[in-house]
């Protein structure tokens, strides 16, 4: 038997078989054949590309990611553009640091069930690494076109300025504030965070380094933030940098971020006009003035309240309320 596996584009091709008395070497591949050539397109970052494939096909995409961009939070999003809604239209694979698409195809990351006719993948500020990557789109039982972006999320927040960002299901998106010289006295650091769209399962601050769901350490959280939510989390005492993981829920999110530093007894210079919650002057009013919300002022989170916590769901939620 003989079989031949589409690519990206419809072949025409002839075969002819002819009867032999030995084999002469072991068959390998023609990898002069078979394999990516110019089938690949390179990807803009920041920029949609569209495309459609056949039934069983692939569609392949690369991207590289320099030295100045790999400190940033990168978003691999595929979008299928058909009328009906099929979650298992699609089948999305990221190859990372690869120098092509190997012939038996083992992508690092893959994401086969679509949530809004989106299949996302994520790599977090710590994940992602200076090289080149490939992405590759396969149909399953039905032709799709489809919208591919490769984006980048941007970590660093400057004091005072809005950084817009995504969040992928079940994934990290890491952001953080560094003193500079202007406000090095300043020894907290308020974010502000707006989500236009999708859902935020988690919300985690920490001082030195980025926060995880296993940390034991003073942190701020809050559970399933949805779309049309405003919140602000302080986080106190950060003497050099202070970060902010956002986990996404069942659907990808869109935000905007902002910090500032300030001492207790300054009054925030945010406008307030996309934060719903009150202004909080201080870490310590902050605590007292906020049901739920556990900061870097109020102590640590024991193992117990930690298991609940990664549980999630209605039982975490209850716990936390029953906490504070």
């Amino acid at each position: 038997f003989l079989s031949l596996l589409g690519g990206s584009k419809c072949t025409h091709y002839a075969i002819r078989a002819r009867v032999i008395n030995s084999c002469e070497h072991v068959f390998s591949h023609d990898t002069s054949l078979v394999g990516m050539g110019s089938t690949v397109t390179e990807l803009a970052i920041g920029k949609h590309t569209y495309g459609s494939c056949r039934p069983n096909s692939y569609v392949d995409y690369s991207f590289t990611i320099s030295a100045e961009l790999e400190v940033n939070n990168l978003v691999l999003e595929v979008e299928d553009l058909n009328s009906n809604n099929d979650p298992s239209s699609l089948v999305l694979g990221l190859y990372s640091n690869k120098s092509s698409i190997p012939q038996v195809r083992d992508p690092d990351v893959q994401v086969d069930t679509a949530r809004s006719k989106l299949y996302t993948i994520s790599l977090d500020y710590v994940q992602l690494r200076e090289g080149q990557y490939f992405a590759s789109v396969r149909c399953t039982t039905e032709p799709v076109r489809f919208r591919i972006t490769a984006a980048l999320v941007t970590s660093e927040i400057l004091d005072r300025q809005y950084v817009p960002g995504s969040v992928a299901p079940n994934e990290w998106t890491f952001h953080f504030y560094q003193h500079s010289a202007d406000d090095v006295d300043k020894h907290n650091v308020r974010f502000h965070i707006t989500i236009y769209f999708g859902e935020v399962y988690m919300v985690l601050a920490r001082k030195k380094s980025p926060p995880g769901f296993a940390i034991r350490q003073k942190n701020e959280f809050m559970l399933k933030l949805d779309g049309a939510t405003s919140i602000s989390v302080d986080l106190c005492d950060v003497s050099e940098r202070g970060y902010l993981g956002l986990h996404g829920g069942e659907v990808v999110s869109q935000y905007s971020i902002y910090a500032e530093a300030y001492n207790p007894g300054d009054n925030s210079s945010y406008d307030g006009s996309l934060l719903a919650s009150e202004s909080h002057s201080t870490c310590e009013e902050y605590v007292a003035s906020t049901p739920g919300y556990i900061t870097s002022a109020a102590g640590s989170l024991s193992e117990f309240q930690s298991f609940f916590f990664l549980v999630g769901g209605l039982a975490s939620a209850f716990l936390l309320h029953m906490v504070d």
